[in-house]
This record gives structure tokens, sequence and C-alpha cells, in this order.
């Protein structure tokens, strides 16, 4: 029973704090009545209702995924080598977070994030990623999936680079909520 009851403060508490961080459906519908009122939007105008932009960026903008990895190499170590990985935030607010990801090496080991769902995007190359207990190739126009919690790695296959972009929802906790597993295979 008390673990019913710890269960049942645990929902109440998440749900209380999914209630603050977006509007509930009647709020949502008397939010777009209000707009309905308003006069209509004007040649220019970025945002629908200023109070809901809560990002540094102020309006939404494109990413050419090309122009980005073009620009923004592989850096190199003290010897002159290619480090292996390098990974750069593009975006983030307080629901989302996208990182754009070049992979030349080994990756990060076997981890799981305590706080939030990745979905990793293949942009262009081939790797394998840790899927469900066991390494599953991976290419150029496929979408990686991980839970909160799921155990999964990437890694690089010929030395070739991989290009990826990951999406972390909600954003991780303290900025990198991974946990590291030792021992799997």
């Amino acid at each position: 029973m008390l673990r019913l009851l710890a269960v049942a403060i645990g929902l109440t508490v998440a749900t209380a704090a999914l209630a603050q961080a977006a509007p509930d459906a009647a709020a949502l519908a008397a939010l777009k009545e209000k707009q309905k009122q308003k006069q209509p939007g004007k040649p220019g105008q970025v945002a629908g209702d200023e109070k809901l932009v809560d990002t540094a960026w102020k309006a939404g903008f494109v990413v050419d995924l090309e122009e980005w990895y073009r620009s923004h190499p592989v850096e190199k170590d003290d010897k002159g080598q290619e480090k292996p990985t390098r990974g750069d935030n593009i975006y983030q607010s307080p629901r989302a977070k996208i990182d754009v990801v070049t992979n030349k090496g080994p990756l990060i080991g076997l981890h799981y994030h305590a706080s939030a769902d990745e979905i990793v995007v293949i942009y262009k190359g081939q790797g394998e990623m840790y899927l469900n207990g066991k390494w599953t190739p991976v290419h150029a126009g496929e979408i990686h999936v991980n839970p909160r919690g799921v155990i999964h790695a990437t890694r690089v296959v010929d030395n070739e680079k991989l290009y990826v972009f990951s999406i972390f929802t909600p954003p991780q906790m303290g900025g990198d909520d991974k946990i590291f597993m030792e021992g799997v295979d």
C-alpha cells in the first residue's frame, strides 16, 4: 500500500510539473480564442505570443547541414590528429535540445540517459548502434530512437566519418545525464 501511495504521489508531482510546463487543453483553447479576437498578424511578425518564446532564439531558423559540417570540422589534437568526435549544440529550449555531431572514431561507451529520450538521425555515413543488446548496422536516412533508461551507443566502422544529429527531449538534466555501463558488450 505504501508503495502504491509513493507511485501515486510521484505521478501527481510529475503531472503538476507537466501542467506548469505546457498549457492544458482548456488553457490552449482559451489562448486560441483570445488570438482569434486580436488583429490578424502583420507581415514580418515573428511570434504569435511573445510570452511563449522562452529560448535564446526569438525566431525560427533553418540549418544547412552540409554547410554546418563543412564549416565545423573535427578538431585536431596536439599531435595534429583528428579527434574522434565533435559535437555542437545548435538549439536548446526547456523542452528540447539538438546537437550536431561528427564521429570519426570510437564513440561514447555504452550508456543510458537518466532524464531524456534521445533521437539520433543519421545524416551521412554508416556505423553501428547498440540496440536491444546487440550492435546493429545503421546508415544515412535512418533514425535511432532511445527512450530514457535504454542502453545504447554508437560506433564508426571502417574508419569512416558518421554525421548525425541528436534530439534530446527534454534536455538532459544538468547538461549531461549519461550513466555509463561497464561489462556490457
